[in-house]
């Protein structure tokens, strides 16, 4: 028998790569609506995607099975940069924050190749930094949180009151690993009891290393003596250009976060930045070289055995160079030649088959020692050919 209704939810999930490993994080799931073809779920949430995220988020359409796991419906991918309107400002007073809203069809995925329909959502996305951060070697920060105003009320009067007239607030900042997002310093402020314009003036200093990342969070809390802390928004300062942090006591608005999908108030800072010097190679004695693959772009056809497909294997290679030897055995002979040098390769990232676009999102490091040429290294593009006509296995498309 056709069926005539679904009970429809949706399963918004990101995408984690954290040391070459891809995991998925589920965002937010929406209550699922019963018999109902034309589904309005009205529901807004915030969540922050930190450094170790991918890019695209993905909206799952299912439908609701008591007894057994849903059935899929369609998906929708969305890259959060296309949601960046140039010029805007991201503010949580008068002025409206400039949400995209658009209808986006609903495309196939694993379990269901004919989806139909479309699927509306009104999206923002705050970036960290408008530019990417390079040359971040660390350096020493420091910040005095002076105080907040108009901040919202999370707590009633009494255990009678539904009506929200205070709150408990405090700060806390928070600076974490690059690559891994993993929380390594915070401080907190004192608590402000029945306060929505509370005053703090403390000051914190942070030595930062070159593994920290370059974005540093304050996030505001509602203190609550039973249960988990209320979050009441957050603010995220840029060291890319420490000229624009505010070195004078500035009003900084409160803007959503994970858990917070709408906030009000601002907190009185002021910051600074003074840059660990880059470092100059004098002479080298190696390190940890990290890269990130994003993709690949109209790469080299080369399987084309039979069949002619006209596609190919792609994946990454980090190799570098090892300095050669001196002439003769253990570098003792005399009048020889040196030997030449070998390459040695690190790391590479998975193959993505039967595509000249490819989409990786990987990082790959190689660790590199005093025997190493100081200028080696390099990321090498090769094809898993799987053809025997006109290839040897694996074919090299260029280097990066």
């Amino acid at each position: 028998m056709a069926r005539l209704s679904s009970d429809p939810f949706v399963k918004l999930t990101g995408r984690r790569i954290i040391d070459n490993k891809s995991s998925e994080k589920i965002i937010h799931k929406t209550k699922h609506k019963n018999k109902n073809l034309n589904p309005t779920f009205d529901e807004s949430f915030a969540y922050t995607l930190t450094e170790v995220f991918d890019a695209v988020v993905t909206f799952d359409v299912a439908d609701y099975d008591k007894m057994s796991a849903p059935d899929p419906m369609g998906k929708v991918d969305v890259n959060v940069q296309s949601l960046v309107v140039a010029g805007a400002k991201y503010s949580n007073g008068d002025n409206p924050l400039p949400y995209v809203t658009k209808d986006y069809d609903i495309m196939p995925c694993e379990g269901c190749v004919c989806p139909t329909g479309t699927l509306t959502l009104s999206l923002i996305f705050f970036p960290f930094h408008q530019a990417p951060v390079t040359d971040f070697f660390g350096g020493e920060f420091k910040i005095t949180v002076h105080k907040a105003v108009n901040l919202p009320a999370m707590d009633s009067g009494s255990m009678f009151s539904k009506t929200a007239t205070s709150s408990d607030p405090y700060v806390k900042v928070s600076i974490t690993e690059h690559d891994t997002g993993k929380l390594t310093k915070k401080a907190q402020t004192k608590t402000a009891k029945k306060e929505l314009n509370p005053e703090y003036n403390e000051s914190y200093s942070f030595l930062m290393e070159e593994e920290h990342s370059p974005y540093v969070t304050l996030q505001v809390f509602d203190y609550d003596l039973v249960g988990n802390d209320d979050i009441m928004g957050a603010i995220t300062l840029s060291l890319a250009d420490p000229a624009l942090l505010p070195s004078e006591p500035t009003l900084v608005e409160l803007l959503p976060y994970t858990g917070c999908a709408a906030t009000a108030g601002q907190v009185l800072i002021s910051a600074s930045f003074t840059r660990t010097a880059t470092p100059r190679i004098e002479e080298f004695w190696g390190g940890v070289l990290s890269i990130k693959i994003i993709e690949g772009m109209d790469l080299i056809a080369l399987d084309k055995g039979m069949f002619g497909s006209g596609v190919s294997d792609p994946f990454v290679k980090l190799q570098g160079f090892k300095k050669p030897s001196e002439g003769g055995m253990f570098g003792m002979g005399k009048g020889k030649k040196k030997s030449k040098p070998r390459i040695e390769t690190f790391s590479q990232t998975k193959v993505i088959k039967k595509t000249l676009n490819p989409m990786w999102n990987e990082r790959i490091k190689g660790k590199l020692g005093p025997e190493h040429m100081q200028v080696s290294a390099e990321p090498s593009l090769f094809s898993d050919s799987q053809s025997s006509l006109t290839l040897p296995p694996e074919c090299v498309l260029g280097a990066v």
